[in-house]
């Protein structure tokens, strides 16, 4: 998106009601205000005000103008673009398309001596593991169990997170007091009271934003795993009812990466998902289950 067209189509303008151009918005961006971090020439202080957004919204804004994080618009999707290795080099394969709309994978490095791979022969390739992590209704009945006994012990445990959170917010707040006693006794300089005093109001926040989130979504954890659930009862019957793009996220919630040898294709798991994948078959059987 290209962020001054954005802003002009938004009616967005400076103080002055001229157009946001690329330098007013990247110091917009910047600007520590508005997740509740006021600077200015006396320090940084927390405002006492709802911020606009979260501080990890923020950081991740960073992240991308550091790293110029722009995006090639592509004419065609591939479900596994970037994810595909070769297993000889290990370099990622490349994608591409011939006429006919058909996609094909392949690694450019020549010595590798890899043949072209089509996305159907991978896709289908893909739908046979992903038998390996679905449940039977042995599995599925035990999974629920073990959901529910995890709800139980998950409300005490939350409890003692956010006391911990609670401590340690009170340590910062006595830093803080501590900091600003010996700066006003002048045992310490502007420049090192400025730098520890922004660390800790910035660890203050990124404490508070997490108790927070722990206190709100106290059920999210419990919704993925029902989610969790549901998808291991038919992984294939997910996999084939999603669009391109949602394929493409079931595939990389689920794998580390896809290597390919000679057309044959070989799953690396990530670590819950390879656990269930190597499970014993008896291991979620019966009432014993876990």
């Amino acid at each position: 998106v290209n962020m001054t067209k954005f802003a002009k189509t938004a009616g967005l303008t400076n103080k002055h009601g001229r157009p946001l151009y690329k330098n007013s918005i990247h110091t917009i961006l910047r600007n520590t205000f508005y997740y509740g971090l006021i600077t200015c020439k006396r320090g940084e202080f927390i405002g006492e005000y709802e911020s606009l957004i979260s501080k990890a919204l923020f950081d991740r804004v960073q992240f991308v103008l550091q790293d110029r994080g722009f995006r090639i618009e592509r004419k065609h999707n591939y479900t596994f673009q970037g994810l595909i290795v070769c297993s000889v080099c290990t370099r990622k394969f490349k994608s591409m398309t011939v006429k006919g709309n058909l996609r094909y994978y392949l690694c450019k490095n020549t010595p590798c001596g890899q043949k072209t791979t089509s996305e159907h022969s991978i896709e289908e390739q893909l739908l046979e593991y992903l038998k390996q992590v679905e449940f039977d209704e042995q599995e599925v009945s035990s999974f629920k169990k073990a959901i529910t006994a995890f709800r139980d012990n998950a409300v005490e445990s939350r409890q003692q997170q956010v006391g911990a959170m609670d401590l340690e917010l009170a340590a910062i707040n006595a830093r803080l007091e501590g900091l600003l006693q010996k700066f006003m006794e002048e045992k310490i300089d502007v420049e090192t009271y400025s730098k520890t005093r922004s660390m800790l109001l910035n660890k203050q926040l990124d404490l508070r934003e997490t108790r927070d989130k722990l206190e709100k979504t106290e059920g999210n954890t419990f919704t993925e795993l029902e989610d969790l659930g549901k998808l291991l009862q038919n992984p294939i019957n997910a996999y084939k009812k999603a669009d391109w793009l949602g394929r493409r996220r079931l595939v990389q919630s689920m794998v580390v990466k896809l290597e390919v040898n000679n057309k044959s294709l070989c799953i690396h798991w990530k670590k819950h998902f390879a656990m269930i994948a190597n499970r014993p078959k008896l291991k979620f059987g019966g009432d014993g289950g876990s």
